[in-house]
């Protein structure tokens, strides 16, 4: 009996030695991403990249499935972050597998506002692949992203990330609508951008606000350009 608690005692210190040492290394990566992201430090940030994929080595996926998907998601922004420093589309596709990895253990019924989150950080790397390629693939994917998202971003649920998700859906659409002539779509994603802009101002999301009207005058200059656009005031105001 005493062997077998000299045994259970020592699998404790084990246990309590690996959440020390996987804690600190999380805290370390986190640092070095915040910093390397405030900075445009390209070293902290790949310093930051190799200390999460350690982590990943530490967290075993069959075991600690969520906490494997949190540092997924946690990697794949670096990777985001890298490649468009880079504008790298090898870094920001490492990113969308790294994404889709960390979907395939946070589904939405387990985590729905963990899921949302993936799928918009998705999206958004699916839009800057879109942005360096040809063609309109990874924009129309990264609208399904978007879309994904807003399932479980609805303004009543998550007034501010509804709008966040609402602006960014706007970006990938405006370039299809440029490459395409898909004009329905982008007058639609239109329509929805004074309801979030003024959500994000009366919240005081001013920075948030600002991307959601470069997006909004994107849309309406290209709308306003397209003889398609029937009934578009061209006035520089969205449609009622």
């Amino acid at each position: 009996m005493r062997i077998v608690g000299l045994i259970g005692s020592a699998i404790g210190l084990l246990v309590f030695l690996w959440a020390v040492y996987t804690h600190h290394v999380s805290r370390e990566a986190h640092i070095l991403f915040h910093e390397g992201s405030e900075r445009g430090d390209h070293q902290k940030l790949t310093a930051a990249n190799e200390l999460f994929a350690d982590l990943l080595r530490l967290q075993p996926r069959v075991l600690l499935p969520m906490h494997w998907a949190a540092t997924q998601s946690s990697r794949a922004a670096i990777l985001r972050t890298l490649g468009q420093m880079e504008h790298s589309t090898a870094r920001l596709e490492e990113a969308v597998v790294t994404y889709r990895g960390a979907l395939s253990e946070c589904p939405r019924q387990r985590s729905p506002v963990r899921w949302a989150a993936i799928q918009n950080d998705l999206g958004l790397t699916l839009w800057r692949i879109g942005e360096l390629e040809d063609g309109t693939a990874r924009l129309k994917e990264a609208v399904l992203a978007f879309q994904a998202a807003l399932q479980e971003r609805t303004r009543d649920r998550a007034p501010i990330q509804w709008a966040i998700t609402k602006c960014a859906l706007g970006f990938p659409v405006a370039r299809i609508a440029e490459r395409e002539g898909e004009i329905r779509l982008a007058r639609e994603t239109a329509t929805a951008y004074d309801s979030a802009l003024s959500l994000l101002t009366s919240a005081g999301e001013h920075g948030l606000a600002a991307i959601c009207r470069t997006g909004r005058d994107q849309l309406i200059a290209l709308l306003n350009k397209n003889p398609a656009s029937e009934g578009w005031p061209g006035s520089g105001k969205l449609p009622q």
